[in-house]
């Protein structure tokens, strides 16, 4: 997905399928500005908002925990890194269903990442 914006203090616009739609639409609203000539875009790719609990945060939390109710300070410390990853993707599926459930879905929030911008003449 694309966005457009004629400068890039400016919110881009629009979610399109190929940089072309983006394009196309970016001129065809420059040619709706009568007060001034815009000549110049730019354009980028879109990257939407993935929220969730970070699993290094969660393991640390009730590490501490622990070590506060128990005094062990071993529990937790030494997760692999493909049960630790395993861990993220339930977390993240779990909030993702928690956050559409009480309508704080984040599906519609989006920003483009200035390294994928790019410059185009209208």
């Amino acid at each position: 997905m694309y966005a457009w914006a004629f400068d890039l203090d400016d919110y881009f616009t629009g979610e399109f399928e190929t940089l072309e739609e983006a394009i196309a639409d970016a001129r065809k609203e420059a040619a709706r500005c009568e007060d001034r000539k815009i000549i110049m875009a730019y354009v980028g790719k879109i990257k939407y908002y993935s929220p969730g609990p970070d699993v290094f945060d969660v393991l640390e939390t009730i590490s501490d925990d622990c070590y506060d109710e128990t005094c062990c300070d071993c529990y937790l410390t030494d997760v692999p890194e493909n049960e630790e990853e395993e861990l993220q993707a339930a977390l993240q599926k779990t909030f993702l269903e928690w956050a559409k459930k009480h309508g704080y879905n984040p599906e519609k929030i989006w920003s483009v990442p200035y390294s994928t911008v790019r410059k185009v003449m209208l």
